[in-house]
C-alpha cells in the first residue's frame, strides 16, 4: 500500500518520520566524523607535524593559509561525502560542533598518549625487571623536567626471541633541583605507574652531579633507597 503524499495527514507523518529518521543518524555520522578527525590528528601526531597555523578558518579562500589539519580535512571532503556534508554545515552553522578546536585537538591526543603509556607500562610490569633512566632538562616555557625512559626485556617464550625495549614514558614536573627533592619525585612516579622498587636492575642518569654524584647524587640517595 502507497501513501499518498498529497494529503496533508500523510504529508505531516512523512516529514515527522524524515525528521525522527534524520536525528536518528546524527549520532552515526557524528561518531564516523570523529573517528576520521581523530585519525587525522593521529597522522599528525605520529609524523611529528604541527597540526595548527597562525590563520585557522574553513572561510579561507586561499588553502595555503589553513595549515596541516584543516587543510587534510578539505582534502577527505572532496572524496568523502560525510566529511563533506560535516564541512559544510560547520561553515554554515557558525554554532555547530564543529570539533576541530585546539582544545578538541589537544583532548585527542591526551588521550592517545595516555593509552600507549598505560600499554607500555603493561608491557614494563609483564617484563618485571628494568632498569631506569632520567635526565633533567628545562622545557620551552622555562619550567624544570625530567624525562622518564625505562629499558626492559621482552621475551617470547613461543617464538624463542628476545627484545630489548627502551620506552619514553613522558616528563616528570620537578618542584625542587636538589637531589632530595628529585629522589622524591622519581619515587612518587614510581609508585604511581605501580613498578615495584626491588624490580628495577639499573639506573642511568646526566652527568650533573646533582643527578649523577656518587657522594650526594640522586645515583647516591637511589642507590640506598633501592638497597
Amino acid at each position: 500500500m502507497e501513501v499518498d503524499p498529497s494529503n496533508s495527514g500523510n504529508k505531516r507523518v512523512l516529514e515527522s518520520s524524515d525528521t525522527h529518521l534524520s536525528k536518528a543518524r546524527i549520532p552515526r555520522v557524528r561518531k564516523t566524523t570523529n573517528k576520521k578527525i581523530l585519525h587525522c590528528i593521529k597522522f599528525f601526531a605520529t609524523q611529528n607535524l604541527a597540526l595548527r597555523g597562525h590563520r585557522e578558518s574553513l572561510e579561507l579562500v586561499d588553502d595555503s593559509n589553513v595549515k596541516n589539519f584543516l587543510g587534510l580535512l578539505k582534502l577527505l571532503a572532496i572524496f568523502d561525502p560525510v566529511m563533506k556534508e560535516h564541512l559544510t554545515r560547520v561553515e554554515s552553522h557558525s554554532e555547530s560542533k564543529s570539533y576541530f578546536s585546539p582544545g578538541v585537538q589537544n583532548e585527542f591526543i591526551h588521550m592517545m598518549a595516555s593509552t600507549i603509556r598505560q600499554s607500555l607500562l603493561r608491557s614494563i610490569r609483564k617484563a618485571k625487571y628494568y632498569g631506569l633512566m632520567f635526565d633533567s632538562t628545562p622545557s620551552q616555557a622555562h619550567r624544570e623536567q625530567m624525562s622518564e625512559i625505562v629499558r626492559y626485556v621482552e621475551a617470547d617464550f613461543e617464538r624463542t626471541t628476545v627484545l630489548v625495549g627502551e620506552s619514553f614514558l613522558g616528563f616528570i614536573q620537578i618542584r625542587q633541583k636538589d637531589a632530595e627533592s628529585l629522589v622524591e619525585d622519581i619515587l612518587k612516579q614510581l609508585e604511581k605507574d605501580e613498578m615495584k622498587l626491588h624490580d628495577c636492575r639499573s639506573q642511568c642518569y646526566d652527568n650533573a652531579a646533582v643527578m649523577a654524584g656518587h657522594r650526594s647524587g640522586v645515583n647516591f640517595i637511589n642507590n640506598l633507597v633501592f638497597r
